[in-house]
């Protein structure tokens, strides 16, 4: 093994048993995040595989009204927070306070899941 094959990407892939690859779509966080009272060890973002169209339009009003403007609004952080938010019930007081480290992890499973 090469240094190249202990190297860990952003996005943690699960291989299923037909070879298949699968994104991972638990977030762990490396220490525990207390939110109102509550710790959070990670986010289960599984509900993605669940949105619809009408889902994307719902995100996408909301990010049009947080006045952030990008060519590419699937790859901002504004956007995988909205997506977040939708698909986990947490209020978006949730991922504003979430540590950076842990909110880039969060973007980066949002954002490859729609480019996969």
């Amino acid at each position: 093994m090469n240094d190249n094959d202990d190297l860990k990407t952003a996005v943690e892939q699960d291989v299923t048993e037909n070879g298949d690859e699968e994104l991972d779509m638990y977030v762990k966080f490396s220490k525990p995040y207390n939110f109102e009272d509550e710790v959070f060890e990670g986010l289960d973002l599984s509900g993605l595989s669940n949105l619809k169209a009408s889902d994307l339009n719902d995100i996408e009003k909301k990010y049009y009204k947080t006045g952030v403007a990008s060519f590419t609004p699937e790859n901002t952080t504004t956007y995988a927070m909205i997506v977040a938010q939708k698909v986990t019930g947490l209020p978006v007081e949730f991922f504003q306070q979430l540590p950076i480290k842990y909110m880039y992890k969060v973007k980066n499973r949002v954002v490859n899941f729609f480019y996969n």
